[in-house]
């Protein structure tokens, strides 16, 4: 299909929508006109005399009268736009199935619990990194775990032994 066939498909589908197309669709689709009829090196009636000519021969091709013709243009526009839109909706249900199992596996690697022996004796080899951990310059975070503040050092999940 010629570009000039394609534009009056496309105008037409747009006409057959029920709320016609908007004021900035028809613009754009004006500027499109021209622009085709300027690379043709013809005026604009010129330009569209020779789609109506077009139109007449592609639907004496067909067998079919030029509304026919433009009904089944108007058909297939309209079809392909539909499947256009729900290949986009599926893309897009995908992508969000795809997020959300993203954020699943983040949460699930976020919130590793670490066993702590809340009345066990603190082993001198935790007091001996946490003091070294302390010493150099690291951002600390102050968390919660198990009711009491602890210090994390910023990185890897490293807990202070206080």
């Amino acid at each position: 299909m010629n570009c000039a066939v394609r534009f009056a498909v496309l105008a037409s589908a747009l006409m057959a929508q029920p709320t016609g197309p908007s004021p900035e669709q028809m613009r754009q689709m004006q500027q499109q006109f021209f622009a085709e009829a300027a690379k043709q090196g013809m005026t604009p009636e010129q330009f569209q005399e020779h789609q109506r000519q077009q139109l007449a021969a592609d639907a004496a091709k067909q067998g079919l009268t030029v509304e026919q013709y433009v009904n089944q243009l108007k058909q297939r526009a309209i079809q392909e736009h539909q499947k256009r839109q729900q290949q986009a909706q599926q893309q897009q249900q995908q992508a969000q199935g795809q997020d959300q199992t993203h954020q699943h596996q983040n949460q699930h690697a976020q919130t590793q619990k670490i066993p702590v022996n809340p009345g066990a004796a603190p082993k001198p080899e935790a007091l001996a990194v946490a003091k070294f951990l302390r010493s150099q310059d690291l951002k600390t975070r102050t968390c919660i775990l198990d009711g009491q503040r602890k210090e994390m050092f910023k990185g890897n999940i490293s807990q202070s032994v206080t």
